[in-house]
């Protein structure tokens, strides 16, 4: 079975494996983060969420010092070797949206090594609808909210790649954008 709509095959997802970790970067650190996230210069990003007008995305590369500080914050966090980044880290910025955006990541990619995804809430309002919903396909063809990560500041999301998810902000009452730090990885 396929959903045309966002291209998703049942055999091209995986099932949730998710770890997630409060309180991820040291108090003082991440308030400086904090803080330099609302001065950067957000792109539009061209891809799938633009093209279906479902969910507005912008993006900004992490540096280099960051990301190096990010790396070793998963490997020690979350117990993991990090073997390689996927087009290195991003911030992001979400946008209030009118309706669910499922997606899956990395169904195309060419990286076969690509496993993991990585999502740190950085800045927003801390609430249950400026997270991140995780999904399953039912027989019906429609996508079933089972899991859903409330957007806490400084709490960090790892994930197996390849499960069917959305931001939130459809939930969401607030207009308040919500900045988060992501990256798609290889890890063993």
């Amino acid at each position: 079975m396929q959903d045309k709509e966002n291209n998703i095959e049942n055999e091209n997802y995986s099932e949730l494996n998710l770890t997630i970790k409060d309180n991820f970067l040291e108090n003082n650190f991440f308030k400086e983060l904090h803080a330099s996230i609302m001065f950067k210069k957000w792109n539009p990003i061209e891809n799938i969420y633009l093209k279906t007008g479902k969910h507005v995305w912008h993006h900004y590369k992490v540096q280099e010092n960051l990301t190096n500080i990010l790396k070793k914050q998963i490997e020690n966090k979350f117990n993991v070797k990090i073997k390689k980044f996927m087009n290195g880290m991003n911030y992001t910025m979400v946008s209030n949206v009118k309706e669910e955006s499922v997606h899956v990541d990395g169904v195309d990619y060419p990286d076969k090594d690509f496993n993991a995804q990585f999502i740190l809430y950085v800045n927003g309002n801390n609430e249950l609808t400026n997270g991140t919903g995780f999904y399953t396909k039912k027989e019906d063809g429609k996508y079933h909210l089972t899991t859903h990560v409330g957007f806490v500041e400084n709490r960090a999301l790892l994930f197996k790649n390849k499960v069917m998810h959305s931001p939130l902000k459809f939930l969401s009452k607030d207009n308040k954008p919500r900045f988060s730090i992501i990256s798609f990885l290889s890890i063993e």
